[in-house]
């Protein structure tokens, strides 16, 4: 088989043959693991991962798995079953548990592991919390009117028994497969990136008065934040959780990329 050209920007002139390109993993679910999986895709056979919990994924290069490993030791199994030569973890800043299980992972299968990490919104929110359990028990103090959750489905737990009585806005992208533990919300059913006139115009129609976020960084979610500053929406910003001890982090899919063929050129 001859080799394919590679585009001119690439570092070399031409990609690998497929079947010697090392095996890399990515873990994915984010803007940044989609396009990295583009970026590396010709010269390593890119295996792209998602937790499953998403019905469209939007789509990225590489061979698609969904479903998990089933933890670390599940994990560390495909990493060997399959020859994985380096793992790149670029889920959801929020996603700890996924995080340590792949730094663990890598650990264990005796090969290079790398966080992909986009940089936190640097803004001043009126309220912040450490945690989903902090920023419910401050939503119980604060007592806001119509408070917009922005924090998808998995996040809900903490809120449900302060929103009993409550009507709440919360934001999926997908439909819930089960009814929800909250008596009074609304549902919309959208997926970023969203523009700013969209977001005033959502924060107006339904009188929002607090918006409860996650400190996720990046641009697709930021146009919420800007909106509830221009109209004054009082803003609850959850930190994210730190990230995984023993591993290198990159900041942006560029920075990824140089790590990954610094390691396998």
């Amino acid at each position: 088989m001859c080799p394919d050209i590679r585009p001119e920007n690439s570092p070399s002139g031409q990609r690998r043959n497929a079947a010697a390109a090392p095996r890399v993993l990515i873990l994915g679910g984010t803007a940044e693991g989609r396009a990295l999986s583009h970026r590396l895709d010709g010269d390593y056979t890119v295996i792209y991962s998602l937790a499953g919990r998403t019905r469209h994924p939007l789509p990225a290069a590489g061979k698609i798995i969904s479903g998990g490993f089933g933890g670390s030791d599940g994990l560390t199994a495909f990493l060997k079953q399959e020859g994985i030569a380096a793992l790149i973890d670029a889920t959801h800043p929020f996603a700890a548990r996924i995080s340590a299980a792949a730094v663990k992972a890598a650990g264990e299968a005796g090969i290079p592991c790398l966080h992909l990490r986009r940089p936190p919104w640097r803004v001043n929110p009126d309220h912040r919390a450490a945690d989903f359990t902090e920023a419910a028990a401050l939503l119980a103090r604060l007592r806001p009117a119509r408070p917009f959750l922005a924090l998808g489905q998995a996040h809900l737990a903490p809120f449900a028994a302060v929103l009993q009585d409550r009507f709440c806005l919360l934001r999926f992208a997908d439909p819930p497969a089960k009814p929800l533990a909250l008596n009074r919300y609304a549902i919309e059913i959208a997926r970023a990136p969203f523009t700013l006139r969209h977001e005033k115009r959502l924060l107006a129609a339904y009188g929002i008065d607090l918006l409860i976020a996650r400190n996720a960084g990046g641009g697709a979610g930021m146009a919420k934040i800007a909106a509830a500053r221009e109209l004054g929406t009082k803003l609850l910003l959850i930190d994210r959780p730190p990230p995984p001890r023993g591993v290198a982090i990159a900041a942006s899919t560029e920075a990824a990329e140089d790590w990954l063929r610094r390691r396998l050129p």
